[in-house]
């Protein structure tokens, strides 16, 4: 008996939907990760997901490999429900030891205010190594992204044809200057313990020619400027706010900075003072120790970090 077309068509889609069923059935079963912590300030209405990919989609050859095994899907979710997307569902199948594959998420601030991302979470499965963009202290300016990507590695222990599943998920405030006068008062907001701040403050000791103090005595030494006080001072107290945000994570080494109105001859020599990265000031003002700057110089210095610690630039 001769089928019609409409006959041979439902026939054709009965076919893919049993082929579908068996060569997918199997990937219905998941390890999840862990369940997450509370994100405390979030406010998903202002910085939320707009897109996501992975570079393993359907179809495509594994990443370094020459097959097509494993397979990682990514889609945004709103969990919930009040219409923006503040998570990304990451599931990965057929997976065997060493596999490798890559997401990107873009985040976008919706908001009218600066919002500080303060901690994206990652909560996979024991199994899954990974690693993602560092953006805790990244400031998103109202109507801007940033882009994330997260690469994730299954350890060499894991078992064949595995599939797991994971969420992403981002935590932000809204983000302030903490400038000279907020680290002078950390006693009355409390934000940080004393012991704390010290821990930082050697750290920082250890990290920098230019700077010196280990306790909170000495920071207020750095901080509280005398009458008269010249440019060289001032701008090692402005710096040493710079590396404390930096370390408080409240402000981010990734995030750019447009400093050439502050630096119009370009004195600390960037290869782009338009848009540098807060890693790349911090290293250019660290090569001029023992340049012998000029207080014109050193007003340079001071005026940059200034600007950043207040979210000027």
């Amino acid at each position: 008996m001769r089928l019609s077309f409409r006959q041979r068509a439902f026939f054709g889609m009965f076919l893919f939907l049993i082929l579908l069923f068996l060569g997918f059935g199997a990937l219905s079963t998941f390890t999840y990760g862990k369940s997450f912590r509370n994100c405390p300030g979030t406010n998903c209405r202002d910085i939320y997901f707009t897109s996501t990919n992975s570079n393993d989609s359907p179809g495509s050859i594994d990443p370094g490999k020459d097959k097509d095994v494993g397979q990682t899907f990514c889609e945004l979710v709103d969990s919930d429900v009040d219409g923006f997307y503040d998570t990304v569902l990451v599931s990965v199948y057929n997976t065997y030891p060493c596999y490798s594959s890559q997401v990107e998420a873009v985040i976008f601030n919706g908001g009218s205010k600066n919002v500080r991302i303060s901690e994206v979470q990652v909560d996979a499965d024991d199994e899954l190594d990974f690693s993602i963009t560092q953006l805790t202290g990244y400031i998103i300016h109202p109507q801007e992204s940033v882009t994330t990507n997260l690469f994730l590695h299954v350890k060499e222990s894991a078992l064949e044809s595995e599939n797991y599943r994971f969420e992403v998920k981002i935590c932000g405030e809204e983000a302030f200057g903490t400038g000279l006068g907020w680290w002078k008062n950390w006693k009355k907001h409390k934000t940080f313990s004393k012991e704390r701040i010290e821990n930082w403050l050697t750290q920082i000791d250890n990290e920098s020619s230019w700077l010196g103090p280990t306790t909170v005595d000495g920071m207020a030494d750095y901080l509280n400027f005398p009458p008269g006080v010249n440019a060289e001072r001032k701008f090692l107290g402005h710096y040493l706010v710079l590396r404390l945000n930096v370390k408080a994570s409240f402000l981010s080494l990734l995030q750019t900075h447009d400093v050439s109105a502050y630096d119009t001859g370009n004195y600390l020599m960037l290869s782009d003072p338009s848009a540098a990265t807060l890693e790349e000031i911090i290293l250019a003002i660290e090569n001029k120790y023992n340049t012998r700057p000029t207080m014109t110089q050193f007003g340079i210095m001071k005026n940059i970090c200034e600007a950043i610690n207040e979210l000027i630039i």
